[in-house]
Order: structure tokens, then C-alpha cells, then sequence
């Protein structure tokens, strides 16, 4: 008990660690919030939050359920918060929640995220959705206004280098709603039935009145809730209002301020971190220097020596204002102030103008301006301000040409006459040309070939009517390798309108196509067989109707699943079942026209879109060259396996008028050709769908029938002939329903077998079982056994059914011989290593085995000599008819001589006249099973039916 509250205890404290982590919206007026979780700790997050003018939002789906599926996005509502207060973008903060959740290195891990920005002043909706369904804008008429569509893919799948995030913008001007949701909304009402597919889950949308659309919902997910578990949920209601003009907003300080103030500001503002040395010998003109100066430089350093200068040189000045004929006097010791080609520092030269000699010199120096003296302070203080502007543009030219020759993308200049007049490193280093190779050259010397001239028309078209173009183009390196490039091209124009130069700017995105095709093929197409999987065939078939609705056209779906594929991967194990599969995929594309789809559903199901759909006469012929392919051996690694098909058929547009709906009718007709005996085919009716409801209902209501105690144990008495005594009985369940009364088990243990539920419900016959038996040794016979009845189903090579049986008796303290397992004989026909070695394990122990329905099915000698069967029991069907034929009692008769031969027991079933108990006692069958002796009966009235078989029949 303990154990279990700390369990308890360790949940809560995890939840409320996460709930720290995850919970960061804060209460908006017109924002509703529906959140369900699947478990206790919701897969899914959201968080809403206001920003000055904008609210902003994040739904996210992670990969799976629980603590597993938030726990790589724990960061991700903080990390949300702090960049949206810093008014970031919704494509930065995607970007960063990406590099976060990469950062993680999660194999295959990703989480569906939709970020939003609403803008109550400037009234738009901004969208990034990677991954998530569509968020609805719907209008006050209730009309879907708006569909934000998932552009990019979910996070975590690519880092940012190959990631491609795409926002979508709508503007709004009248009030409405938006809606958005995970997956797990949609799935759960669909899943459910309560929706039959997408188009009746957006009519929960459409026509609602706007006021009640979030509650009608609501109510729809609790009546899903209350007949079983619903998925993640999260749905987020926003009001919109186009009442928004009273926000305020920041005014922009310099708005109203012409460029050319701005400048003149800037410059101002840079002078005061302006340094300027000044060397002169003169004190008079260094004082005026420094008068003129003075209040606009901040830094100034006066020198009348050369070493002076030096010490002052180190500081870096961004002026020098020297004396020429110092200058000139000291020119070799002041050669580290005259200009260099990695750095030109600015330099103006005073000097009387009366000197001409020296005036000559100027000539001879890399001199910016030349001042006369005597120096005039406003001149002075003029010429300064030009050289700092000079300077700072100078700076700024220097910065865009570092940019231009580092940067990581390729970069190319060409002229009007588009040729190229300069490239950086990266150009060379994707195309393989040296700068030498390709200047003066046109662009089209990098053509793929792999474009056509309307392509480039385009593309003109498009710079000379906007100055910009942006696409993929294939170009070829100087190698002749061919490679994908992202590339923008603007055009620059002069002040008349001129194009006068082209630049352009592309990256290499060969790798991450590849990349993404990589992606789109896992998404996409199944790994084993190339075929497309569900999705892309969903997808295609959704186009495959729109075209079929314009153009008048029936469509033919077909779902396949092969018979006995399971016995191949049980009994040669799965690589050999992969063989299959693919040779499976080659001969179904054998029986199609080029233009049907196919598509590998899962497991080993198909789907087949046949195009058009002519006749049923032409469709016959495609099943029959289907059927035909698929009975041809298998012949795989030595070994031959035979195999067949059932198919299921539904026709458009007469058995549903959408994708999910043909596909499950499909699949409902495919479940009754198997059940017709496999290797045929069946069209879709009606009556399977009421059929297939009723069975989701049972399913759903048998996973609790063991919970709510709704099962009962009879039994049936077995006569032994010779003294006519009972001392064995078969256990038989029955399902008391609730709603639906008894159940047969003809009806539920097949549902049992196939959901899987067989093996839970048949522990607990056999506890049951072992238990009475137990208490009628000691009350009725010591020898007394019960029969039980074990499913081939639990003989699976995944289940310790027989071990757990055998234990459970050991811990009871009961006999191993006091139970009788009732096998069929599909169990023997299945002969792998795991069925040998459970029926082995049950004769060591001592348990006794009974070959159930012996002579319905491939009985063989064989089988009864290699697995020590104990008992046969004979099928009522050759009971039924031995007082009036011949061959059924030469058969009976023959089945005992046999048995008898083998050290076999025999036990009749069926037995329901006096006529047919008499010759089975008189070819010496062991016992007899029917209603001539009861019906199967609870455990008081078995006792009662015992005591009155006293003497001998």
C-alpha cells in the first residue's frame, strides 16, 4: 500500500513540476481555453500573453502522450515569454524554439507548433504553423473566412540551416473568431464516429451561432469522454473586435525629421568620440586649433614635437592636422603618419601660402586637404566635419565590402550588360572558378541546362518590372557537377530609372533539398516497399476526387490484406515476411494501369484507386488478375510460401463521398471477404456499417466486461459411458450485457481474438475453472477435471499464457490433471516451435489435452502421435445424423476404432437423443457431451445434475 501511495505522490510531484514549467498564460479578456489531458500530464501546451498592442500565442503538439512528450519543450513557454516581450517575430521566435528543441538532439523526436500574433491596432493576424491542423478564422455570419494552412514542418525535425519557416498574414476588419487546435480535438471526435471525417468536424464551425460555437464543442468532446478516452485536447478561442483604435502606440521620435537633419545629428553625435592629432611647432597655431575645435571634437592632442606625436599616434586619431613644412623637414620620422593601403587615416595640411616651393611637395603626398594659414576657426572647424563624414561613409563602405567578400553566401555584382564585375570568396568556392575565370564573363556561363528559355523570360520579366526576382535555379559548378541554389536578384537603378547593376545572392541548397527530400520521403512513402504510404495516399485520392466530381468519373477502391501472412512471419521470421511484402508491391503495380494509385496501408494491407471505374465486368478482371498474381508460390530464400488475398471494394460515388469514408467502407467489405473464407472479394454494403458499429460498441464494452464482473462460468456435464457417471465437465463463459442481455460466444470470442482481449479473459476462465475443480475433488470425484477451452490466439509466440497457467496451479496447490485444455486443430496445423513446445510443456506437467471439432478440419495421425493428445472430441455435425446416416455412423465409428488404436479416449458432442447415445455406447465411445444429459448449467444446478447420475445409462 505504501508503495503505491509513494506512486501516487511521485505523479503529483512530477505534474506540478511540469505545471510550473508549462503554465505561463496569463487571463485575456475574449480568449476561452479548452484543455483535456490523455493522461495525467497533457502532451500538449499552450501559452497566450499580451504585448502592448498584440497578443500573442503558442499551441503546441508534442510527439506522443505524457511527461515523454513535453519534457524536450519544457523551455519553450519561458523562452516564448521572454522574446515576445522583446517584440520579437513570430519567424525569430520559431527559429529559436527550433534551435532549442535541436539542441536536444532527439532522435526522431518533434513537436507540431503554431505561433500567432494578433495586432489589435494595425488589425492583422499573423500565423506560423508547423505541423498543427488549420487555424480557422471564421466570420460573424459563421462562415470560414480564412484558413491558416500548416507550411512548415514540425520543430525539431531539421536544424535552422535547413529549416523553412513561412508566416502568413491576413488582415481583418470585421469581427470574428479564430480557432486553434491540436490534433488530438479532430482525431478524438473522428475516431469516435461522433464525426464521420474532416468536413463534418469543420461543420462544428460553420453556421453556429458565434456566441455558442466554443460550448457546442465543449459538449461534444464530453459525450465523446464519457463513452471512452479522448486524445490530448486543446482548443483556443480568440475574440476579435475591429474596435482597437484608442490603443496608443509608440510615436517615432524622427518620423517627422527630414534625412538630411539626421545626418547632420549623427555626425555631430560621432564628433564627440572623434580624435584629432595635431602637430605643429607653432604654439600660436596649435592655440587656434584648439579654440576652433574645442567645443565639437572630444578628443584632441596638441604636439610640437615628433615625439609627441608618437605617444599620441598610439591612440589611434581619426584626424591629423600637421604642418607641411614640418612635415617635409621631418619626413622619414613622420613616416608612420602618411597613409597606407590596410589604413587611411585622413590628414590636412596647413601652411603659408606664400611658399610655393613647398606647396609643389603636396603633390608628392597622399594629402586630403590642404589649409592655408593663418588658420580660420569656422573654415577649420568645416573642413574637420567634412573629413568625418568622409570618414564615417568610408567605414560604412569598408563594412558592406567586408560583408561582400566574408560573407558565408555567394555573391556576384554584374553591370548593366549583365556582365560580372565582381564575386566573393563564397561564389568561388561553391562554383569552383577563380575570380580571374569568371569577371567579364556572363552568368549563363553556370547554366544547368536544365531550364527552358521561358524559365529566364520570367524571370526578366519579374526584375524589370519590380527590381527583384527570388527562386530555385539548377546551375552547374566549373567541375560539371550539377547543383541547387537559392537565389535573390535585385536590380539597382540611378536616379533617371537606369538599371545600372544587378546583384545577386545565392546559397547552396543541393544538400538540404536532399535533406528535405529525405524528409518528405519519410513522410510520405514506405520505407520497405517505395509505395506511397496511407498519408500520400489519402492525399492523392483527396485530388483523385475533385477530379472525378468535375469530370463525372467513378472511382474504384480497393483495400487488401494478405490471408495467413502472420503464419509466414511467426514460422520464417520477419526479414522473410519483408521479402514478401516488396515481391508483394511488384506484382500488384503488374496488375494496374499506369494511372491507378497503390499504396502499402500498413502491416500487409494495400490500397488500390482503380481509374475510372467503368464496369463491374472491368473490375472483375482486375480482382481475378490480383487474385491470380497473389496464389502464384512465393519462392523466397529456398522456401515456398503460399499465400492469398481478400479484398474489399468500395465505389465512388455511391458508397461514400469522401476519403476516410471509402476507405473504411473498403475496409469493412475487406473484414467480411475474410470472413467469407479468404481469397475472394466482396463490394461494400450498407448493412456492414451497421455491422461494423455494432462490433466498435462490443469492443468498447468487453475491454470492461472483466472490470464490471459481467462474465459467468457454466458447465457442462461429460458422461462417461460405462458407469454413467459425471466426473469431467467442459467450462463454457457467457457475457451477461448490461444493456444487450446474453451474449453468444459465437458473437464476442471472436472479437476477443482479434482486439487481442482473449488472453485476459481466458486467464480468468482458467482461474475460475481451476478453482472448482479444486473444490469438486474434494466434493464429487478425486479424479474430477474440467475442460477448458484455449484459443489459438493463445498460443501466440508473444504471450507466457501456458507458463502462468501452470504456475497458477503449482501456487494453488492444484493437480495439473484435475484440467483438460481443449485445443482445435488449427492449433496443430500451425506447428511452430512455440505451439510444440506449450503443448509439450502441458503433457510433463501432466495436464491433459483435448483435440476439440476433430474431423472439421485436416486431421492427421500424424499430429495425434506427435503431441500425446489425451482426448478427441467428436464435432455434433457428425453426431447429428448418425440414427439416420450411414456414412456419419461408419465415420463415428471409424474416428473411435482409431482413437482406441492410438490409446486415445473419444468424447461425443452433441448428444441429444437416446437413439444416438445407444449406438455411440455400442461402438464403445469413451463419453458423451449434450443436451440429452444438460444444457450448460451454474455451479449450483451442476451439482444437482450429478446426484442424479448414480447408476449406469
Amino acid at each position: 500500500m505504501s508503495g503505491i501511495n509513494e506512486n501516487i505522490f511521485e505523479q503529483l510531484r512530477i505534474k506540478e513540476l511540469t505545471s510550473n514549467y508549462l503554465n505561463k498564460s496569463v487571463p485575456i479578456e475574449g480568449i476561452r481555453i479548452l484543455t483535456i489531458a490523455k493522461e495525467d500530464i497533457s502532451g500538449d501546451f499552450h501559452v497566450v500573453i499580451r504585448v502592448e498592442e498584440s497578443i500573442y500565442l503558442l499551441i503546441a503538439d508534442g510527439a506522443g502522450h505524457g511527461l515523454s512528450a513535453v519534457m524536450p519543450g519544457l523551455n519553450f513557454p519561458n523562452l516564448f515569454v521572454d522574446l515576445a516581450k522583446k517584440r520579437h517575430s513570430i519567424l525569430t521566435i520559431a527559429a529559436k524554439l527550433n534551435e532549442e528543441l535541436c539542441s536536444y538532439e532527439h532522435t526522431g523526436y518533434f513537436i507540431a507548433l503554431t505561433l500567432v500574433e494578433i495586432n489589435e491596432y494595425e488589425q492583422f493576424i499573423e500565423v506560423l504553423n508547423c505541423g498543427n491542423p488549420a487555424v480557422l478564422l471564421i466570420n460573424e455570419q459563421g462562415d470560414i473566412s480564412h484558413r491558416f494552412e500548416s507550411s512548415s514542418m514540425a520543430c525539431g525535425i531539421l536544424k535552422n540551416a535547413d529549416y523553412e519557416l513561412l508566416t502568413e498574414r491576413v488582415f481583418y476588419k470585421d469581427p470574428g473568431k479564430l480557432y486553434l487546435f491540436t490534433d488530438g480535438l479532430k482525431d478524438s471526435l473522428i475516431q469516435s464516429g461522433w464525426c464521420e471525417n474532416n468536413a463534418a468536424y469543420e461543420s462544428l464551425y460553420i453556421g453556429q451561432e458565434d456566441s455558442n460555437r466554443f460550448d457546442v464543442i465543449q459538449s461534444e468532446i464530453e459525450q465523446v469522454q464519457s463513452v471512452g478516452k479522448v486524445d490530448d485536447i486543446t482548443l483556443i478561442e480568440i475574440k476579435l473586435s475591429s474596435d482597437y483604435k484608442h490603443i496608443e502606440t509608440k510615436k517615432k521620435s524622427k518620423k517627422n525629421q527630414s534625412l538630411a537633419k539626421i545626418e547632420q545629428q549623427e555626425i555631430e553625435a560621432s564628433l564627440f568620440d572623434y580624435r584629432v592629432l595635431c602637430l605643429d611647432p607653432d604654439e600660436a597655431s596649435l592655440n587656434t586649433i584648439h579654440q576652433a575645435l574645442a567645443k565639437s571634437i572630444g578628443h584632441i592632442d596638441l604636439c610640437n614635437t615628433v615625439e609627441a606625436a608618437e605617444k599620441s599616434y598610439d591612440y589611434q586619431p581619426d584626424l591629423i592636422i600637421v604642418d607641411l613644412s614640418f612635415l617635409l623637414k621631418h619626413q622619414a620620422e613622420l613616416a608612420f603618419l602618411l597613409p597606407n593601403y590596410e589604413e587611411v587615416t585622413p590628414i590636412i595640411v596647413t601652411c603659408e601660402p606664400s611658399n610655393v616651393v613647398l606647396a609643389e611637395q603636396l603633390f608628392s603626398l597622399c594629402i586630403t586637404r590642404y589649409l592655408p594659414k593663418p588658420l580660420r576657426d569656422v573654415e577649420l572647424l568645416a573642413v574637420v566635419q567634412q573629413c568625418a563624414q568622409n570618414f564615417s561613409q568610408q567605414q560604412k563602405w569598408k563594412f558592406k565590402s567586408s560583408v561582400f567578400l566574408n560573407s558565408s553566401l555567394a555573391m556576384t555584382i554584374t553591370d548593366a550588360n549583365n556582365r560580372i564585375v565582381r564575386v566573393n570568396d563564397a561564389f568561388c568556392a561553391i562554383t569552383g572558378y577563380k575570380r580571374e575565370e569568371i569577371l567579364n564573363c556572363n552568368p549563363r556561363l553556370l547554366s544547368s541546362g536544365k531550364h527552358d528559355a521561358q524559365f529566364y523570360q520570367k524571370m526578366w520579366d519579374s526584375l524589370k518590372l519590380t527590381g527583384h526576382w527570388s527562386g530555385e535555379i539548377w546551375n552547374r559548378r566549373k567541375s560539371g557537377e550539377l547543383f541547387l541554389e537559392w537565389i535573390t536578384i535585385n536590380a539597382s537603378k540611378n536616379e533617371a530609372g537606369e538599371v545600372i547593376s544587378f546583384c545577386s545572392v545565392f546559397a547552396d541548397v543541393t544538400e538540404r533539398r536532399t535533406a528535405e527530400e529525405s524528409v518528405r520521403k519519410l513522410s510520405y512513402y514506405d520505407e520497405l516497399t517505395d509505395l506511397p504510404n496511407r498519408r500520400l495516399f489519402k492525399m492523392n485520392l483527396e485530388t483523385e476526387l475533385k477530379q472525378a466530381d468535375e469530370t463525372q468519373r467513378k472511382l474504384a477502391i480497393l483495400f487488401l490484406d494478405l490471408d495467413n501472412f502472420k503464419e509466414v512471419n511467426d514460422t520464417l521470421g520477419h526479414d522473410h515476411g519483408d521479402l514478401i511484402l516488396k515481391e508483394t508491391a511488384l506484382r500488384l503495380h503488374r496488375c494496374l494501369q499506369p494511372n491507378d494509385l497503390i499504396a502499402r496501408m500498413g502491416g500487409d494491407e494495400f490500397s488500390l484507386c482503380i481509374k475510372p471505374f467503368e464496369s463491374t465486368e472491368k473490375l472483375a478482371e482486375v480482382v481475378q488478375a490480383i487474385q491470380k498474381e497473389m496464389t502464384e508460390p512465393f519462392k523466397i530464400k529456398g522456401e515456398m510460401s503460399f499465400l492469398s488475398v481478400s479484398i474489399g471494394i468500395a465505389i465512388y460515388p455511391y458508397h461514400a463521398l469522401d476519403v476516410s469514408s471509402l476507405l473504411k467502407n473498403a475496409d469493412q467489405a475487406m473484414f467480411y471477404a475474410k470472413r467469407a473464407g479468404r481469397n475472394c472479394f466482396r463490394y461494400f454494403r450498407s448493412s456492414m456499417e451497421i455491422t461494423a458499429l455494432e462490433r466498435k460498441s462490443l469492443i468498447h464494452d468487453l475491454r470492461f466486461a472483466l472490470e464490471n464482473k459481467e462474465f459467468e462460468l457454466l458447465y457442462q456435464p461429460i458422461v462417461e459411458m460405462n458407469t454413467g457417471l459425471i466426473y469431467k465437465a467442459e467450462a463454457l463463459i457467457r457475457w451477461h450485457h448490461p444493456i444487450h442481455g446474453l451474449v453468444s460466444p459465437a458473437k464476442f470470442i471472436p472479437i476477443a481474438e482479434d482486439t487481442g482481449l482473449i488472453i485476459e479473459i481466458g486467464n480468468w476462465v482458467f482461474e475460475q475453472a481451476v478453482q472448482q475443480s479444486k473444490l469438486w475433488r474434494e466434493t464429487i470425484d478425486e479424479n474430477f477435471q474440467v475442460s477448458i477451452n484455449k484459443s489459438p490466439k493463445q498460443f501466440s509466440n508473444d504471450n507466457l499464457c501456458h507458463q502462468y497457467w501452470l504456475d497458477y496451479m503449482d501456487e494453488h496447490q492444484c493437480s495439473a490433471e484435475s484440467i483438460i485444455v481443449e485445443i482445435t486443430e488449427g492449433v496443430l496445423m500451425a506447428s511452430n516451435k512455440s505451439v510444440m513446445e506449450q503443448l509439450l510443456s502441458f503433457r510433463d506437467e501432466g495436464v491433459h489435452v483435448a483435440l476439440d471439432d476433430f474431423g472439421t478440419g485436416y486431421s492427421s495421425l500424424a499430429y495425434l502421435r506427435k503431441f500425446d493428445i489425451d482426448y478427441i472430441k467428436i464435432d455434433r455435425q457428425f453426431v447429428q445424423y448418425i440414427e439416420t446416416s450411414s456414412d456419419d455412423r461408419a465415420l463415428c465409428e471409424a474416428i473411435i476404432a482409431m482413437a482406441h488404436a492410438l490409446g486415445i479416449k473419444v468424447i461425443a458432442e452433441g448428444v441429444e437423443t437416446v437413439g444416438q447415445r445407444d449406438f455411440l455406447n455400442q461402438i464403445s465411445c469413451d463419453y458423451v457431451q449434450g443436451f440429452l444429459f444438460s444444457k450448460p448449467v451454474s455451479v449450483s444446478l451442476f451439482e444437482e445434475k450429478v446426484a442424479l447420475f448414480k447408476k449406469p445409462l
